[in-house]
């Protein structure tokens, strides 16, 4: 029987990474491990193996995929025809594929002369268009229409049972990039609502400067005079965010006296207190860990950052999920723990806004995104700028620029705006003990 591919509605086509995975759990509720056991185990009981990088993607992370073209994947509607008729695939998944589960199997085993002819009759109807910067691996085309391994497969199910079939047939056919859309097709109404939010919700996120980067990553001097500045003015801030934890405690003389004050000095006060209130929390005593999340062949080729880890972004939910010894085993630098702050970057910037959603999924509550990526960091040159491209096209020659220097001024007033200061203290000298040397000349 020919290969019969229907276009289910959604873009389609990107760049980059094939992926595996099993069923997704009801709740992101649930624990992140006992998700991932549970999964594995329900795709075991299929009779299949989970894929090497499984995960349940959000209806957030589905939504921002799709817009950023973050890697290179194919959408899969795996229910029935009926049940698809019934709950048909909003517009902005135009694009996907039809396969039902029953089929999967066969079709991703098929020739790949068979997915061409099929991929032919949808292709009119296959509107994907290129993510704001491209990062790298959209590179501004459509891409294949046929999936390899270098895709990202991510699975829409009627149920879980549906769901983990799917994926084990997925990781049997060899594809180790299988994500499953945590909710199933039920959930597609809140894909649909993120997807609306766009690009409000992608400048929602924290940004780091190159400037803020590098100091954070102690690749350029703090000056002593900015060093003081900065201490005199976080101790500053540290005490009114001190106050300010008194002051709404219920009963407390604090609060007792902070409401007097606020009713004689007016609505101006109150305004300001509540302006004083919403202050960034200052972070401190906390590991800050740069994650590469590009592709191995770009850090091989162009160079890294030094000091950012590398953790591939096709490969980012399910490592933060492994146990700890596995993880430092496979990419041989230790586990994030929850508290730690993130800094995700790529080329640009495409795939590292989605991998900072990924990593918030999962878990982690500081993430940020260095929206310049290696193209613009142009501080040496053993980090080399490049054009995007797909990880089956040549590598294109590095972009020429004259090295700069970073803006030192500038990158310690984002930290501190960002509530890193602390953190960039921390590694020319003990804040606590310049606080305390502080309190001392002032006792004087």
């Amino acid at each position: 029987m020919p290969l019969k591919l229907i276009n289910a509605g959604g873009s389609l086509t990107f760049s980059a990474v094939v992926l595996a995975t099993l069923w997704a759990v009801k709740s992101i509720a649930a624990a992140a491990r006992q998700r991932q056991n549970t999964a594995a185990s329900s795709s075991t009981q299929q009779g299949g193996q989970a894929s090497k990088y499984a995960f349940c993607i959000t209806p957030t992370a589905l939504a921002w995929l799709v817009q950023l073209q973050a890697v290179p994947y194919f959408v899969v509607d795996v229910r029935q025809a009926d049940d698809v008729a019934d709950n048909p695939l909003p517009n902005w998944l135009q694009g996907a594929l039809h396969i039902p589960e029953s089929q999967l199997a066969g079709a991703l085993s098929a020739p790949f002369a068979a997915w061409t002819s099929a991929a032919a009759a949808a292709a009119a109807t296959a509107a994907g268009t290129a993510g704001p910067d491209n990062d790298g691996d959209s590179a501004g085309q459509l891409g294949s229409l046929v999936p390899t391994p270098h895709h990202l497969l991510v699975l829409i199910a009627q149920n879980e049972q549906q769901q983990a079939a799917a994926a084990a047939k997925a990781a049997a056919a060899g594809y180790d990039r299988v994500a499953v859309l945590e909710g199933g097709a039920s959930s597609l109404q809140e894909a649909t609502q993120h997807a609306a939010a766009g690009e409000a919700a992608m400048q929602a996120q924290q940004i780091l400067h190159r400037d803020a980067l590098a100091l954070l990553l102690d690749l350029a001097a703090l000056p002593e005079d900015l060093y003081l500045q900065l201490s005199d003015s976080l101790a500053l801030q540290l005490q009114q965010q001190q106050q300010q934890q008194q002051q709404q405690q219920p009963g407390s003389p604090c609060a007792a006296e902070h409401e007097e004050a606020a009713a004689a000095d007016g609505p101006a006060a109150s305004s300001s207190e509540a302006a004083a209130a919403a202050a960034v929390p200052v972070l401190q005593g906390r590991r800050v860990l740069v994650l590469d999340v590009r592709r191995h062949d770009e850090r091989t080729l162009y160079g890294a950052i030094p000091g950012a880890l590398h953790l591939p972004v096709d490969e980012l939910p399910s490592a933060l999920l492994l146990p700890a010894s596995h993880f430092s085993h496979r990419y041989h630098f230790e586990q994030p723990g929850c508290g730690d702050v993130l800094v995700l970057q790529s080329r640009q910037s495409a795939r590292a806004h989605w991998a900072a959603q990924l990593a918030r999924d999962a878990g982690w509550k500081h993430v940020f995104v260095y929206a310049g990526g290696v193209r613009n960091w142009q501080l040496s040159l053993a980090v080399q700028a490049y054009s995007a491209y797909q990880q089956w096209q040549p590598p294109p020659d590095p972009e020429p620029f004259v090295p700069c220097q970073p803006d030192v001024a500038a990158g310690a007033a984002q930290l501190q705006q960002l509530g890193l200061a602390a953190l960039l203290l921390e590694q020319h000298a003990p804040l606590q003990q310049y606080q305390q040397q502080q309190q001392q000349q002032q006792q004087q």
